[in-house]
Formats: structure tokens, C-alpha cells, sequence
């Protein structure tokens, strides 16, 4: 652990000298961010996460407020670079679709481990891409195609080493392919 974190810290440093050199205030807020992100990871390692994420209602919650929030970002959030992905909250911002690929995982996880030996009956697939098409479609209409891309990988990353024949992936693959279409125009 201590020999990622020497790499890190020295990049970290470099990169606080270069925004330094462009502005003192924008070195203070970078300087302070990581600080703060530093306590995070060092307070978040420390938990011990395995008994909360038994418990599905908590599991269920995240994705649902990531839901919430991609909603939210889509009916009220600022355009930015034409898009709305980001949700303002005072001198910060928040791309709620990162808290909807956490969300994603954790319910994926729980979804299949639930249902591993009965994981290539349509019922599951179809369940499944259900909950992926949620937040993409929401994604989509940001619009934001590339995290649309990263939560299909989640979607389709799972279905893959969860031991689904050939033709059922195939079909994953070009129900993605359709929705790729739909996105586009």
C-alpha cells in the first residue's frame, strides 16, 4: 500500500506545483479536494462495508437515488459543454451517473448471486437489462453516450462471467447494439 502511495503522492505533488504556477486560489481548492479525498479513502478503507451491503434495502437505496439524482440532473441541472450531466452543489459539482455505476454493481452483485444457477433464463436477462436500461435511457436523454457505454460494460461485463451461453450474450449484445441506434438520432 505504501509503495502506490509514494507514485501517487509524487504525481499529486507535481500536479499542485503546475496549478500552483497558474493560480493561487485554484491551488488552495485543488490542495484542499485532495486532502479531502485523501481522509476519504483513508475513512471508507477502514469501514468494514461486507455487513451493510447484506442488507438489501441499502442496496436498493443507492441505486435508487442514483436514479433519483440522473433524474434530477436531466429536469434541472445546468448545460454544460451541452450536456446536463452535472448537478451543481455550491462551488461543487456532482455527475450523478458515477453514483449510478456504483449503484448498478451492487445490484448486479446481489441480482446474480441470487439467481446464479437459473442466470440463462430470458426472465433473468431480461430482468437484468431492465435495470441497466433504467439509468441509461435516463443518461441518453443528458445526453451522455459514453457513460451509457460504461453501464452497458457494467451490465454486459456481468453477464459475461456469469457463465451465459454464446447465443444469449450474442443477443445482449445487439439489444445494446439497438439501443445504441436509438441513442444516436
Amino acid at each position: 500500500m505504501t509503495s502506490v502511495l509514494i507514485p501517487i503522492s509524487v504525481l499529486l505533488a507535481i500536479g499542485l506545483v503546475t496549478i500552483s504556477s497558474i493560480s493561487a486560489k485554484l491551488f488552495a481548492f485543488q490542495l484542499a479536494v485532495a486532502i479531502v479525498g485523501f481522509v476519504g479513502v483513508y475513512v471508507f478503507g477502514r469501514l468494514d462495508w461486507r455487513a451493510l451491503l447484506n442488507y438489501r434495502w441499502f442496496i436498493w437505496s443507492v441505486y435508487g437515488i442514483a436514479v433519483l439524482m440522473l433524474l434530477i440532473a436531466l429536469f434541472a441541472a445546468p448545460v454544460i459543454r451541452n450536456t446536463r450531466s452535472w448537478i451543481a452543489f455550491g462551488i461543487f459539482s456532482f455527475q450523478p451517473v458515477e453514483l449510478a455505476k456504483i449503484g448498478l454493481i451492487l445490484v448486479y452483485a446481489k441480482y446474480f448471486s441470487r439467481r446464479h444457477l437459473t442466470v440463462a433464463r430470458w426472465p433473468n436477462i431480461l430482468g437484468s437489462f431492465v435495470l441497466f436500461l433504467i439509468p441509461a435511457l435516463i443518461t441518453l436523454r443528458l445526453p451522455d453516450f459514453g457513460s451509457t457505454v460504461v453501464l452497458f460494460g457494467i451490465w454486459f461485463g456481468f453477464l459475461l462471467v456469469s457463465g451465459l451461453p454464446r447465443e444469449r450474450l450474442a443477443a445482449a449484445l445487439l439489444a445494446f447494439l439497438g439501443l445504441g441506434l436509438v441513442g444516436w438520432g
